[in-house]
């Protein structure tokens, strides 16, 4: 089992060492697809920051302002796809 408390805040390194998933610019914010939510404390270790994908600022941006379905079309990208392998790559890298 993922220790979460332990991983939470490497993963978010890890993925900020990868291109965007759209336009493969540098350097990325770590974009969680499932939300933390507005007021949490974004310190704190959550199971969320594993569905982090790196996008860089603009595409960060528009994914919120356009959505996540018309991002992925406009865009040709699967984001909870790139998701797993993003998290598949991490837990490969740890062993």
């Amino acid at each position: 089992m993922l220790d979460i408390d332990k991983h939470s805040k490497k993963y978010i390194k890890f993925i900020k060492t990868k291109k965007c998933t759209s336009c493969y610019a540098e350097p990325v914010d770590a974009d969680h697809l499932k939300t933390v939510g507005m007021g949490n404390d974004r310190k704190k270790p959550r199971i969320e920051d594993f569905t982090c994908i790196p996008l860089c600022r603009n595409c960060h941006i528009e994914r919120h302002q356009i959505g996540n379905y018309q991002f992925e079309h406009k865009n040709g990208v699967n984001l909870w796809k790139a998701a797993f392998n993003y998290l598949m790559e991490y837990l490969t890298d740890e062993q």
